[in-house]
């Protein structure tokens, strides 16, 4: 549920340890973390929202440039391959991830 990606979430639960979700975002690693808080005085921390959001602003902007439809595109970006087939994303990842010490982090398969 993207609703647990929210940090206001973290405030309205007393234990997240039990909490797990997927989602095919993947964690911000550290160039992308600078990144993300440098282009904003009061940015926060980025979330599992904020590569998809990347990906997607990315392969939009790809699109306009070249004059294509988003589902002739083809795109490599932060959390893998993005290709459309039917109106979807073709072979998505799906991640799963499980609240560690009030943190997000990836849970084992």
């Amino acid at each position: 549920d993207d609703l647990l990606m929210l940090e206001q979430v973290r405030a309205l639960r007393d234990d997240l340890d039990a909490i797990s979700l997927r989602s095919s975002g993947s964690l911000a690693d550290a160039a992308f973390s600078a990144h993300y808080r440098s282009s904003a005085e009061f940015a926060p921390p980025p979330n599992l929202l904020a590569s998809l959001t990347y990906d997607v602003a990315r392969l939009a902007l790809e699109a306009l440039k070249a004059g294509a439809d988003l589902s002739q595109m083809t795109y490599r970006g932060l959390n893998g391959l993005i290709q459309f087939e039917d109106g979807y994303w073709k072979d998505a990842p799906l991640n799963s991830y499980r609240y560690e010490d009030d943190r997000l982090a990836v849970a084992p398969d």
